[in-house]
Parts: C-alpha cells; sequence; structure tokens
C-alpha cells in the first residue's frame, strides 16, 4: 500500500509539471513577443505571430480525429512524443532568431508557429486524454495546480528579453515531453495502475455540449477582438503581460479554495477538506472557478477605458481573465469527455477548435476595424461591444446552470470512481484489470467491455477472472456487493 501510494503521488507530481510546462508553452507561443502585422496590399492583419499559430492550432485540432481516432493512444508512443518535442523546440529556437536576428523575415516566423503549434495542440490533447482517467476530484486541482505553475513560469519569462523567452519555451517543451513520457511509461500492469474508468453516458450531459461549444467560441472572439485592438505593430503583442499573468496565478490560488474535498496525495490534503452534509447536491468542482473567471474577464473590460494608457491596462485583466476561462474550459473537457463515453483527447480537440478559431475570428475582424480607419472612441465601443459578448456567452450560451446541472452527474460518477480506485488499490489489480473493473462494476457483458477496449472476449474474460480471485469472490454479483463496502 505505502508503494501504491508512492508511485501515485510521483504520478501526481508528474501531471502537475509536464501539463504546467504545456501551458507554459501555449501562453507563451501566442502572447509573448512583439506584435508584428502581415501586410496585404493596403491591409494588414495584426498579431500575425499569434495569428499564424491559432490558425496551425485549429487546423491541428481539426485533423485530430482522423490522425489518432477513438482513444488517442499513438500520441503516447514514446517515439512520437519525442519527435513532437523536437519539433516544438526547433520551432521556439527559430522563433526566438526571427524575433532578435531577423524580424523582417515573416516567411520564417510563420514556419516557426506551425513547428510549434501543431505538436503543441495534439500533446494539449494528449494530456486532456491523460489525466482524465483520474476521477474529476483530482484531476481538477491537478489542473488548476499545473495552471498556477505555468503561469509562475510565464511571469518570469515575461520579464526576460526574447532570446530569454524562446530559451524558456524550449525547456517547457523538453519538460513537457519528458513528463508525458514519464507518466504514460509508468503505467505498467504493476499494482496500484491508474484506472480508466468506464464513462457514463448521460442524455442530459450531452444536450449541453453544442451551447458550450457555442459560448467557447464567443470567449474566444472577445479575447481576440480585445488584444488586437489594445495594440500596435512594433508594440508588445500583449501590453502588461506580467500583469495577466501575476493576476492569473492569483486566481488558479483562488479557484483552488473553492473545491478539493479529497486530498492529491494519499494522506496529505493541501486544502481544507469539506464536510458534505454542508454542501447542495448540485455544487460542483467548477461553477465557482467559472464565475471567478468571468468576474475577472468583466472587471478588465470596464477597466478599459479607466487603466487606458496606464502600464496595467484594461486588456491585461481581460487576457487574465481569458487565461482563467480556458483552465476552466480544459478541466470542462476533461468532464464532459468522461461523461459522454468519448475519450477527453476528442473533447479537448473539438473546444480548443472553437475556442481558437473564435479568437482568430476576433483577431481578423479588429484588424479590418483598424483598417477602415476606426476612431479612438470608436476603438473603446468596440471593447465594450467585446465584453458584451462575453457577457451574452455567459447568460445565453455557456451559462452556470450548464454546469450546475453536470455537478449532479460528475457527483455520482466521482463517488464511483473513488470506489473503484480504493478496489484497485485494496486488491492490487493490474492495468489491465483496473480498466475492466468499472465495466463489470456497471453490469457490462464480456462482448461489451471487448467492443468499448479493444480486446478480445476471451481476454476480457481472463482478466475478470483473476479479479474475482483477487477480490476472494465468486460472481459479478458479489464483487458488486464488496465495492459496496468500499463507499466513503
Amino acid at each position: 500500500m505505502a508503494a501504491s501510494s508512492g508511485k501515485r503521488s510521483a504520478q501526481i507530481v508528474f501531471s502537475l509539471v509536464g501539463f504546467g510546462c504545456n501551458q507554459a508553452f501555449l501562453f507563451l507561443m501566442l502572447f509573448l513577443g512583439p506584435n508584428r502585422a502581415l501586410g496585404m496590399g493596403s491591409f494588414s492583419v495584426e498579431l500575425a505571430d499569434a495569428l499564424c499559430a491559432l490558425l496551425f492550432m485549429v487546423a491541428a485540432f481539426a485533423l485530430y480525429p482522423r490522425l489518432f481516432h477513438r482513444d488517442g493512444a499513438l500520441l503516447r508512443k514514446r517515439n512520437l512524443v519525442i519527435a513532437l518535442v523536437a519539433l516544438m523546440m526547433a520551432g521556439a529556437a527559430l522563433q526566438g532568431v526571427c524575433r532578435v536576428l531577423l524580424p523582417d523575415v515573416m516567411a520564417l516566423a510563420i514556419v516557426a508557429c506551425a513547428l510549434m503549434a501543431v505538436p503543441c495542440a495534439w500533446l494539449l490533447c494528449a494530456w486532456g486524454a491523460m489525466m482524465s482517467r483520474e476521477s474529476v476530484s483530482r484531476f481538477v486541482p491537478e489542473v488548476f495546480l499545473g495552471s498556477a505553475l505555468a503561469g509562475a513560469i510565464c511571469l518570469a519569462a515575461s520579464v526576460l528579453p526574447d532570446a530569454g523567452g524562446a530559451l524558456v519555451m524550449m525547456m517547457c517543451a523538453a519538460g513537457n515531453g519528458f513528463y508525458l513520457a514519464k507518466l504514460d511509461g509508468g503505467q505498467d500492469d504493476s499494482a496500484g495502475a491508474p484506472e480508466v474508468v468506464a464513462a457514463t453516458t448521460d442524455p442530459d450531459a450531452l444536450k449541453l455540449g453544442s451551447r458550450i461549444l457555442a459560448g467557447t467560441a464567443a470567449y474566444g472572439l472577445a479575447l481576440g477582438a480585445s488584444q488586437a485592438l489594445s495594440t500596435a505593430p512594433g508594440q508588445a503583442a500583449t501590453p502588461g503581460l506580467s500583469f495577466s499573468f501575476l493576476i492569473f496565478v492569483l486566481y488558479c490560488i483562488g479557484a483552488l479554495q473553492l473545491f478539493g474535498r479529497n486530498p492529491l496525495f494519499s494522506g496529505v490534503s493541501i486544502l481544507p477538506k469539506v464536510d458534505p452534509s454542508q454542501t447542495r447536491p448540485d455544487e460542483g468542482p467548477l461553477d465557482g472557478a467559472y464565475r471567478l473567471a468571468l468576474v475577472v474577464m468583466a472587471a478588465g473590460f470596464l477597466a478599459i477605458p479607466v487603466l487606458s494608457g496606464t502600464s496595467m491596462p484594461g486588456e491585461a485583466v481581460v487576457l487574465a481573465g481569458y487565461l482563467a476561462m480556458e483552465v476552466v474550459l480544459v478541466s470542462l473537457f476533461m468532464v464532459m469527455g468522461s461523461l459522454s463515453g468519448a475519450n477527453a483527447g476528442l473533447a479537448f480537440a473539438r473546444g480548443f477548435f472553437f475556442l481558437f478559431l473564435g479568437e482568430a475570428l476576433g483577431v481578423c475582424l479588429a484588424s479590418w476595424l483598424q483598417w477602415v480607419s476606426i476612431e479612438p472612441a470608436m476603438a473603446a465601443g468596440v471593447s465594450a461591444v467585446a465584453g458584451v459578448v462575453a457577457l451574452c456567452a455567459y447568460l445565453f450560451l455557456f451559462t452556470d446552470r450548464d454546469l450546475s446541472a453536470l455537478s449532479v452527474v460528475v457527483s455520482r460518477k466521482d463517488g464511483f470512481d473513488r470506489r473503484v480506485e480504493r478496489m484497485i488499490e485494496a486488491f492490487s489489480l493490474s492495468k489491465r484489470e483496473s480498466e475492466i473493473l468499472p465495466f463489470v462494476l456497471r453490469g457490462r457483458t464480456g462482448e461489451r467491455i471487448a467492443s468499448e477496449l479493444f480486446i478480445s472476449k476471451n481476454t476480457v474474460d481472463t482478466h475478470i477472472r483473476r479479479i474475482y480471485a483477487k477480490c476472494d469472490v465468486h460472481n459479478r454479483q458479489e464483487l458488486i456487493d464488496l465495492s459496496e463496502s468500499f463507499k466513503s
């Protein structure tokens, strides 16, 4: 048991640091550096580097289902991970060279964006699929802690010169791949391997998908327009970037206080425990975090005219709110993937496709408005409209009620996940036995389990017999009755 707990603690550290490196690389790729305009005759596109990265990521997310199929297993091949990380590091180095030595060679900058954005998108999906194997009460705090680490890394990188920022990005890419390979490579058939819990397809949860995706696109549109209107070519792509990351880190710390009923590490809780009797059944791990992110974003939109010309423009606060929203969406896409029965990597690909497409459209819209000689007063009005778009997304599309509805399903599933996890640890089940156990407890037939896990029915039957032997039971009903004793 002690060995299992130690292994579990190591895996949490790998998740936190590796996912944090992935997030830091993504943030620095999109927001660090100068605003370079891409001229197209009399028309020029603002934030050309960020726009190219966004478009390449949109294409990568669109290709994900075709290239990596349902379970994304190919992305967990160590050689492929190494290749993708090498591309990211090469792209970061090339981008640093472009910014320092060849600032006017846009073609090289576009190549650098492609080298960074496509692998980063696919590895983000890989992290989603990896971390969502755990229970919601564990992977949500991991996401916020990893994102806080990412914010701290970006805060340090934002005060460095361009060459220093490129070096930090290369280190983040290396850390991303190292911990992803380390985490997945450690998941052999030994005792205590993390489980892949069978998903609970919930029709009510699935109905929320299209509205959430529309709201996600609206948030991206609002951020892209606001960001492009806040800067001019030659200036920093994101004025007040250090303030954005500082506020973001504070947000992650504050959001962590809203959930965390179970300790991440065995016997060690980083947050005060919550008495279940004092909580409502519709309270979930993301409701408060979502509201808090929207408050930060709305405060930024309101502060744009007030803080104009200061060292911390209102757009910096808007960006902090957007980063906070991105963390909520990371957690949400993991939850949606788990509840819908789909691999979370697919949920990531679909969700971030709409988020980054919306942001790219926002940048293009703002560039067009500046091309038609938009007046400063109208620019402030456009920023206000962007704020209204974000507010409408919250009120009519991706609403607080959606998360509350999901919370009921999540609470039910999370209790089941914890029960399965305790059985895995108590009876030292192997990785494959850990995958099959939740299906058995839910009454799935051998044929259904075989089709879900892409293995033969004979293999399933063999593992089920081993589960019975380890748990000292003789049939499925006895196993289900035994699982009841592992309830909280």
